[in-house]
C-alpha cells in the first residue's frame, strides 16, 4: 500500500482475486475490497486505485467474471437479476429478511463469540491501536487500511436490516493482523491476563449450552452426550491455572477445545438433528426417485443450500405454472411446501395425488415446515 509502483504480476493477482470473489459472491465483495481503497484515497488524498490498476489486469478480471453473469443471465431469462438484486439484496436492505432482522450491535457481540478465541484479545489490540493513532507517525497507512477494512463493511452491515453472522467474516482477516501484531509488540502481561483472559469462559460455556440444547430439542441424551459435555466442561477447568500463566497454553488449549467441539458437530450432532438439515432431506428424496421420474419439481423452500443440492435434478416451479404440456405424458414428482400445495388438495392439478409428507425445523425462519409429496403416476 505504501509504495508508489505495484509489481504486474500482483496487479494480475489482485484483479483475479477480485473476479473469484465477485463469481464465489457477487458485487457485494467489493465492500471488502474497493471500497476501503477509495476511502483511504480521500483520507490521504492519494489515489492507490491508480497503481493497483492495468488494462491487462482488468481484461483478466472481465474475462473471469463477466461469461457468468451472460450465461446466467440467458439460462434464467433474467429472473437470476429479478430474485438475486430484486427480491433478495433489496430486501436485505429495506427491511429485515425472514428471520434475519437484528438492530444495530449485532455484529460487534457475535464477533466476540465467533471471533474466539482472538476476540480475547480485541479490547486491548483497539485500545493499542487508538493510542497509536494519537502518536501519528507510529500509525502507518497499511494500519490504516486494515482499520478501514474493518470498520466499513461493520457499518454497513450494523445498519442494514438483514443480519447473518457470516456476512461479516471477510473482515476477521484483518482483524487477526492486527490482534497479532498486538500481541507480537505487547506480550500478554498480568494486567491483560486478570482483566481479559476470562473471557476466554465466554465462547467454551455457550458451545456447551448449545450442544445441550440442540440434543434435548430435536434428539434424545444418551451416555455418549454426558461423555462428550464432560469432557468439553473438562478440557478449561484442568488446564486453567496453566492458561492465565502462558499465551502458548492458551492458544493449545483453545485449539484442543475447537477440534473437540468440530468432530462433536460431525461425528455427534449432525446425524441427531436431521430435521433441521430441510435442503439434505428434499435432496435425499430426489435421488431415491431420480431414475423413475421424467420431471421433479420443488416450490415453497427457498433457502441456497437447496438450489446448490438439486439445481442439477429438480427445477423450482410455481404449481400454477404447470399446463397440460408440462405434464402430458410424463411422469412428475412434485415437492411442495403444506401451505403451498392448494393447487394439488383442491383438484385443480388433475392426475396428481399426495404420495408423503415429512416435517422439518427451518431453523432459517425460526419455524416448522411441512412438506407434502406429489405424483401423476397411475396406480396399476
Amino acid at each position: 500500500m505504501e509504495r508508489n509502483k505495484i509489481a504486474p504480476l500482483d496487479q494480475i493477482t489482485y484483479f483475479i482475486s477480485l473476479a473469484v470473489g465477485i463469481l464465489i459472491k457477487g458485487p457485494i465483495i467489493l465492500i471488502f475490497t474497493v471500497l476501503p481503497i477509495l476511502i483511504h484515497s480521500f483520507i490521504k488524498k492519494k489515489n492507490l486505485l491508480k497503481p493497483l490498476f492495468s488494462p491487462l489486469a482488468f481484461l483478466i478480471f472481465l474475462l473471469i467474471s463477466v461469461p457468468w453473469f451472460i450465461l446466467i443471465t440467458i439460462e434464467s431469462n433474467g429472473l437470476f437479476w429479478y430474485e438475486s438484486v430484486g427480491h433478495d439484496l433489496l430486501k436485505k436492505v429495506g427491511s429485515g429478511q425472514e428471520s434475519h432482522g437484528f438492530p444495530p450491535g449485532y455484529y460487534l457481540l457475535t464477533t466476540f463469540i465467533l471471533f474466539w478465541p482472538g476476540s480475547v484479545f480485541i479490547f486491548p489490540a483497539i485500545k493499542s491501536l487508538l493510542n497509536k493513532f494519537k502518536r501519528k507517525s507510529e500509525a502507518s497507512d497499511s494500519f490504516l487500511f486494515l482499520v478501514l477494512i474493518i470498520f466499513i463493511p461493520y457499518f454497513i452491515y450494523e445498519i442494514i436490516p438483514t443480519k447473518l453472522p457470516h456476512y461479516i467474516f471477510p473482515t476477521y482477516f484483518p482483524l487477526s493482523v492486527i490482534i497479532s501484531k498486538y500481541i507480537i509488540e505487547y506480550g500478554i502481561n498480568e494486567s491483560i491476563r486478570k482483566r481479559y483472559l476470562p473471557l476466554i469462559f465466554l465462547y467454551p460455556l455457550l458451545v456447551i449450552v448449545l450442544i445441550s440444547f440442540v440434543i434435548f430439542e430435536y434428539s434424545e441424551t444418551d451416555l455418549n452426550f454426558f461423555l462428550i459435555i464432560f469432557f468439553l466442561s473438562s478440557i478449561f477447568i484442568i488446564f486453567w491455572k496453566r492458561i492465565i500463566k502462558c499465551l502458548r497454553n492458551f492458544l493449545i488449549t483453545a485449539a484442543l477445545f475447537q477440534l473437540s467441539f468440530y468432530l462433536t458437530l460431525i461425528f455427534f450432532v449432525k446425524d441427531r438433528i436431521d430435521s433441521l438439515w430441510i435442503a439434505s432431506n428434499v435432496n435425499s428424496i430426489i435421488d431415491m426417485n431420480f431414475s423413475k421420474y421424467d420431471l421433479i419439481y420443488n416450490f415453497g423452500f427457498n433457502e441456497p443450500s437447496l438450489v446448490f443440492l438439486t439445481s442439477h435434478k429438480s427445477k423450482k416451479i410455481n404449481p400454477h405454472d404447470l399446463n397440460a404440456g408440462n405434464v402430458k405424458n410424463k411422469n412428475i414428482l412434485f415437492i411442495i411446501t403444506d401451505e403451498l400445495s392448494d393447487s394439488f388438495n383442491d383438484g385443480k392439478l388433475k392426475g396428481f395425488k399426495r404420495i408423503d409428507e415429512f416435517s422439518g425445523f427451518n431453523y432459517s425462519k425460526g419455524k416448522k415446515v411441512k412438506f407434502n409429496i406429489f405424483d401423476n403416476i397411475e396406480n396399476d
